[in-house]
């Protein structure tokens, strides 16, 4: 057994006692950072099928935990879930998507929040902003554990709403697993993000939108349709 401090997927953020949830990214596999991982301090490693160089360096470690297992968003999420130990029902959770707008959204709707005395945190491309603290984050919708813990920090700290920037690149790659917007409100949609290592094409974007991590009641503009038909063309 071992105590974990925290967990993390970049080897550069590693701090004393992580976990390091070693999976593939957009560009290359978490393999090749286990030795800045191990440098920095990681006191665990959940990995899936090592080969031979990794299996060299794990075992030339002593007093560390590996475990070979799925490394899928949904475990990720799972991991999350029971580390943080955080009740999202505590919480109404609001997810904003679309191609443009998002943060204007989440600000607005925090300050109506505010101003009618319900404590609601926000993140998105600004920051994590939790009453008057604003800490950086990875992304617009940032890393799935770097999200969680903002949540839970949210729910530690009283607040009744959490709002969240979520884009469709987020979704495709799984940064939101787990979770289940309580509310969704979709901005707009333009043919943006498409092609290189984002999406194959507007097709698949439309539908990483829309189907927001179980987004449960959608708020669209009625112009939306007529836009979507003009760009299918």
């Amino acid at each position: 057994n071992c105590e974990i401090t925290g967990l993390c997927e970049d080897s550069r953020k590693i701090k004393c006692g992580n976990l390091f949830f070693c999976r593939t990214g957009t560009h290359t596999s978490g393999k090749q950072y286990l030795r800045q991982a191990l440098s920095l301090g990681a006191a665990a490693v959940i990995c899936e099928k090592y080969d031979e160089d990794s299996r060299r360096i794990l075992s030339s470690q002593k007093d560390i935990c590996v475990i070979e297992t799925d490394v899928s968003a949904q475990t990720q999420a799972r991991l999350a879930s029971n580390f943080y130990d955080f009740s999202k029902e505590k919480l109404l959770l609001i997810g904003v998507t679309g191609t443009k707008g998002k943060t204007t959204v989440c600000a607005m709707l925090q300050k109506l929040f505010l101003d009618n005395h319900m404590l609601c945190a926000t993140v998105g491309t600004n920051g994590f902003f939790l009453k008057d603290r604003v800490t950086k984050s990875s992304h617009t919708t940032p890393e799935l554990f770097e999200l969680y813990g903002f949540i839970a920090e949210a729910v530690k700290a009283g607040c009744t709403h959490f709002i969240a920037e979520v884009s469709s690149l987020s979704v495709k790659q799984g940064r939101i697993a787990g979770l289940t917007f309580d509310l969704g409100i979709f901005t707009n949609i333009y043919p943006d993000h498409i092609g290189g290592n984002e999406h194959a094409s507007f097709l698949e974007q439309q539908t990483k939108m829309v189907c927001a991590a179980g987004i449960q009641r959608v708020s669209v503009q009625m112009a939306m349709h007529l836009k979507l038909k003009k760009m299918s063309r």
